[in-house]
């Protein structure tokens, strides 16, 4: 929740802490193998690549210290923040609508 409140410095001390502490693990192919993906890996045997779970948030985390770094070096942000839904103009809450609207739609349609 801290990355779409804008709370940048918050989900990345959360996300480095948890990281250290908490060892939930997913569990992958040993033939499994790229820097990214490497650099959570806890353990391994023949066959299995014990992974953090986090790995699977990793874009997300890359975003987010981008625009913490950005803010930190005094930049502009404004247009990277995410806006309330009280926050946006009338005209784009009714796009947005519209824009579910025609996917429920859509769907409706293919389900029938």
């Amino acid at each position: 929740a801290y990355d779409r409140l804008n709370m940048w410095g918050e989900y990345l001390y959360l996300f480095e802490t948890s990281l250290r502490e908490k060892r939930h693990i997913r569990t992958y192919g040993a033939e499994r193998d790229d820097p990214v993906f490497n650099s959570y890996v806890l353990g391994q045997d023949s066959r299995f690549k014990y992974v953090h779970f986090l790995y699977i948030c990793d874009w997300r985390y890359k975003i987010i210290q981008r625009k913490y770094e950005r803010s930190g070096a005094g930049k502009s942000v404004e247009h990277l923040k995410r806006h309330q839904q009280d926050q946006l103009e009338e005209a784009e809450l009714n796009s947005r609508y519209m824009e579910l609207k025609r996917l429920f739609e859509s769907i409706s349609a293919n389900q029938a």
